[in-house]
């Protein structure tokens, strides 16, 4: 799950777009401190693989007869603990659903397993069914290719958005779509190897230091192995979900489990490079096949084909633009040519992008964009935790600034410097992280208890002042993902760009999630603001 501030209005792609092309020279050459969700990196072990082709010729063969040996579990990359993340599966929760999806190329079916966390989630965790059992398979790049089966380990918690925050009656609601995902059933690689899309970008850097970064380049995947996967629970009122087949019939697939869980496994037809998207509920999109929902009483929620779809994104985003021209001409001249814009004129735009005023007139004009249509939260309760005021959670934010020959970093959220012995569970990040950037560490003490992941705090920083190279524009940071008690102390780091020295003035809130976060963002309340000064 992750927060955003609200100056990012990731459900309003121009706004987003804009920002991007404000950014682009910076996102190049140095870290931003944004929460992204991607699917994590692949890496493979070419002589591994070597030594298997070699020995393991019994364990393929026994593998294309449909015949597993098992080998060493799938683990999670960062490991799970029971307050922070995720946290850990609830003892007994596990349970495997009974659907069962049959791979486009054979083999074992596809299956879901829910699960309750310690952090008040429920999850759904996605693999390949072999004797009963749950996991991957040792193939496109998995493992070395040893053609084992795999099982999944309990808290391997590696998507990004296969867990939904409980409502009041202990149902979650969330969609997780996995395009080009090996037909191992791999999603993630990293410790586990893998392969990777073709179309997957090699050359731009992560926008972030954060649990979840961008594939690396790797072995190609072969051709016909990658599937687009889409996957969920749609609470406990959705019986069926319909959606077009990779070969254009219409087809229905019946949920499962109390929360409506869902699974459709299609070939890799979509165009989307390898990735992954989602969210508190089912919304249209061009490459999206679901067609529509079925609930109890005879209730139904349709969505409109691709085509109809483009149609309105079109004129939603003509209108949109027109008046976004009319009414902030000088975003209109950066939209328009960026490339040509001087520093002035940049941070001229910036100070627009920042403004109440510009904020207030994306909701009134939101209306444009809103042409996806998203499935209703059909049987959700909302909760009714009450609201912390400013005074609740108010106190001092303490700044450290710290400029590093060398950086380390556990590839979650801690960041710090370090010597020539990097220190246990951490590992030295490129020499270009350093060399471009300042690591700030932000301290304050939790007034209030944080006990799941309805709550967290988020981080904004100010735009410090342009350079002849661009613009230093602003950004959010977070959110903290662990569980904090009245009185304990928060740390939490995270760098700036060099190549934007000045003034930073930042705030840090609380935010409360009463409800699956859809259409813009749940209430910020003022912890405390401070200043970091960018050498």
């Amino acid at each position: 799950m992750s927060g955003h501030t609200p100056e990012r209005f990731d459900d309003l792609p121009i706004l987003e777009e804009l920002r991007d092309r404000l950014r682009t020279h910076f996102e190049n050459a140095t870290l931003q401190p944004h929460k992204e969700w991607f699917v994590r990196a692949h890496r493979w072990r070419p002589l591994a693989l070597i030594a298997v082709l070699v020995l393991g010729g019994t364990t393929v063969a026994l593998a294309a007869a449909g015949v597993f040996q098992t080998g060493t579990p799938v683990g999670p990359y960062i490991g799970a603990q029971p307050n922070a993340f995720e946290g850990v599966a609830v003892p007994g929760s596990l349970r495997l659903l009974s659907l069962r999806v049959a791979d486009p190329a054979g083999g074992p079916p596809w299956v879901l397993r829910a699960l309750r966390t310690t952090r008040g989630l429920e999850c759904v965790e996605l693999g390949r069914l072999v004797d009963g059992k749950i996991g991957v398979i040792g193939e496109d790049g998995a493992f070395s290719d040893d053609g084992r089966f795999h099982p999944l380990s309990e808290n391997a918690f590696e998507l990004g958005f296969n867990c939904g925050a409980l409502d009041a009656r202990g149902h979650a609601f969330t969609v997780d779509v996995a395009y080009a995902i090996p037909a191992s059933g791999l999603a993630t690689g990293r410790q586990h190897g893998g392969c990777t899309d073709p179309q997957a970008p090699t050359t731009r850097r992560p926008r972030a230091l954060t649990r979840r970064t961008p594939r690396p380049s790797g072995p190609i995947c072969p051709p016909g192995s990658l599937r687009d996967v889409y996957f969920g629970m749609l609470g406990p009122d959705a019986t069926s979900v319909n959606y077009t087949t990779s070969s254009g019939q219409l087809a229905t697939t019946p949920t499962a489990g109390p929360d409506g869980a869902f699974l459709i496994v299609l070939r890799h037809t979509s165009g989307r490079p390898q990735g992954e998207s989602g969210g508190p509920t089912l919304t249209d999109y061009s490459t999206n096949p679901i067609r529509g929902v079925s609930y109890t009483d005879g209730r139904s929620c349709l969505l409109p084909g691709p085509k109809a779809l483009a149609e309105q994104q079109a004129q939603g985003r003509t209108h949109f633009i027109a008046a976004l021209r009319t009414q902030f001409p000088a975003l209109a001249k950066l939209e328009s040519s960026p490339t040509t814009a001087t520093p002035r004129e940049r941070a001229a735009a910036d100070k627009i992008l920042q403004s109440a005023i510009y904020r207030a007139w994306t909701r009134t004009h939101r209306a444009l964009l809103d042409v996806a249509l998203s499935c209703p939260r059909v049987g959700y309760v909302a909760l009714h935790a009450q609201r912390v005021t400013s005074a609740a959670v108010a106190t001092p934010i303490s700044v450290r600034t710290q400029v590093a020959k060398s950086v380390c970093s556990n590839g979650v959220q801690i960041i710090e410097a370090c010597g020539a012995v990097v220190p246990a569970g951490l590992q030295r990040l490129p020499a270009t992280v350093a060399h471009n950037n300042a690591i700030v560490t932000l301290t304050w003490i939790s007034r209030v208890a944080v006990t799941s992941q309805d709550s967290h705090y988020e981080v904004y920083f100010g735009a410090t002042r342009p350079t002849a190279n661009g613009m230093c524009s602003s950004t959010s940071s977070g959110p903290t993902e662990s569980d904090f008690t009245p009185g304990q102390k928060v740390t939490y780091t995270t760098t700036m760009p060099l190549a934007c020295p000045g003034v930073s003035h930042g705030t840090v809130t609380f935010v409360q999630n009463n409800a699956p976060a859809q259409h813009g963002q749940p209430p910020h309340t003022l912890v405390g603001q401070f200043r970091v000064v960018v050498p």
